[in-house]
């Protein structure tokens, strides 16, 4: 009869270890306290005492690890969006978030899900913004925003973008949005500038993921801003665009018998578009280098 019970126990063991692991889900308290609508969300934020607002913004990092998209997408950017664009949150906590959101991004490989990441990163977008509305960084503070959201576009192996069952992640397109907001900001200095670009070029064309959720173009808009600052002479422009594949870059002897060159010429096929259109349609002299240089591009792919 022991035999039988231990037998019954070990085939249990067994039956569950078969089993595909449980979907923890991430706590996230302000969800819950504010199940409403997003407008009456948004009302109700905006009503609480400024201490506890500003708390709830702290407190609401957490909520972007959250596996429902609708938690971690729907209910804390789109807040996170509100309260900034809406004025909502004082200096100070704009820095202690941005700070805690910094320490998000460092450790985008701690969590497995890819959530933490582009979803930190997201909101730095942001937090940039606010600071190219109003500045609040001192130099050294927006210069560490850069260097952190280019190591952490360099470094990123995680293309996933978007799915039925998680919703985005999309660490390509938040990445490159932080960036945008930095090259509309009139405080960037050049060295800062130089450093997005670089980061720029070893994503927009990766040989190791096909884009298919628009990373070509939100890869393409910091360029283009930046294209209408005085940082670079127009003949600067058809250099770093031949040098995202020269001609004796690797895989381009036999771009169209290798899955990897192809994907490469996929990505710098449209990423060098997306520069051309935005550049040639925005009608601006001041973009007309990048316009000519973006086509002289395409044309030089194989």
């Amino acid at each position: 009869m022991i035999r039988a019970a231990l037998m019954s126990v070990l085939l249990s063991l067994a039956a569950c270890a078969g089993m595909p692991p449980a979907r923890e889900k991430a706590m996230c308290a302000a969800a819950e306290r504010f199940v409403l609508p997003p407008e009456a969300r948004n009302d109700a934020i905006a009503a609480l005492p400024e201490t506890e607002r500003n708390q709830l913004a702290l407190d609401m990092v957490a909520c972007l690890e959250d596996r429902d998209p609708e938690v971690r997408d729907g209910f804390a950017y789109e807040t996170y969006a509100a309260m900034m664009r809406g004025n909502m949150l004082d200096t100070g906590t704009l820095r202690a978030l941005k700070g805690r959101l910094l320490e998000k991004l460092a450790d985008a490989v701690g969590d497995p899900e890819g959530f933490r990441g582009p979803f930190a990163a997201l909101v730095l977008s942001e937090v940039a913004r606010t600071d190219r509305l109003e500045p609040w960084m001192d130099p050294d503070e927006r210069s560490g925003l850069v260097a952190a959201a280019a190591v952490y576009m360099t470094r990123l192996a995680d293309y996933r973008g978007f799915s039925d069952a998680d919703g985005w992640r999309h660490g390509v397109a938040h990445s490159a949005d932080i960036f945008t907001q930095l090259a509309l900001n009139e405080r960037l200095e050049k060295a800062d500038a130089d450093i997005m670009l670089a980061a720029i070029a070893s994503k927009a064309g990766t040989s190791a993921h096909a884009y298919v959720f628009g990373e070509p173009a939100r890869l393409a808009a910091p360029v283009y801003y930046l294209a209408g600052r005085d940082f670079y002479p127009a003949e600067s422009w058809p250099a770093w665009l031949l040098g995202l594949w020269p001609d004796d870059g690797l895989l381009r002897e036999n771009a169209y018998q290798s899955e990897a060159a192809l994907r490469r010429l996929h990505n710098l096929t449209a990423f060098g578009e997306a520069l051309y259109v935005t550049a040639k349609a925005s009608g601006q002299a001041d973009r007309a280098p990048l316009a000519d240089a973006s086509l002289d591009f395409l044309r030089s792919l194989p």
